[in-house]
């Protein structure tokens, strides 16, 4: 889930600032970043799994990380550069720390995460599930039947000394 949620931004910064500067195709793909987070969370879902239900409750939590994550990483990020940029005045602490919290409520708010990348992962999360499960699950037999199944065993037997095979006995078990 953590990786989910930084992967995004980490290509984003990747594409958008390459070697020789800003690059229009890295800018244009940066818009397309949140779908990474989507797509690999996605992925991580669908190898938890959902069974058994107790399970459910980690999807939930790696839903909370990919939302929050990058919000704390955005409100450390603003701490960092104002504590480069400011000096060191009394009470300037204060001030920063309540900039701080107001830019991490702002990140953990509905409009600074699209909703799209976390359906599409529950999508992708939910459809592996099944795949999973389908591909675990035993496969269905016929009806029991209430007579017992015969089955022909060939074996050996000793007559006067001589080994001879016999073929053919009729062996009676019961299929469960």
């Amino acid at each position: 889930a953590a990786t989910s949620a930084a992967l995004p931004a980490w290509i984003s910064a990747v594409l958008v600032h390459d070697r020789s500067g800003a690059s229009d195709l890295g800018r244009d793909l940066a818009g397309t970043t949140p779908w990474v987070l989507g797509v690999v969370l996605g992925a991580a879902l669908a190898t938890l799994g959902l069974d058994p239900a107790r399970r459910l409750l980690t999807w939930v939590l790696a839903l909370a990380i990919a939302w929050t994550l990058p919000a704390g990483l955005t409100a450390i990020s603003y701490l960092s550069d104002s504590l480069r940029s400011s000096s060191a005045q009394p009470g300037a602490l204060r001030d920063l720390l309540g900039s701080v919290a107001q830019v991490l409520t702002g990140a953990l708010g509905r409009d600074a995460h699209p909703l799209g990348p976390y359906l599409l992962a529950l999508v992708i999360g939910l459809a592996g599930s099944a795949l999973r499960r389908r591909r675990t699950q035993p496969p269905a037999e016929g009806p029991a039947s209430a007579e017992p199944a015969e089955r022909h065993t060939d074996r050996l037997e000793t007559v006067d000394g001589e080994t001879e095979a016999v073929s053919s006995a009729t062996a009676r078990t019961v299929t469960p």
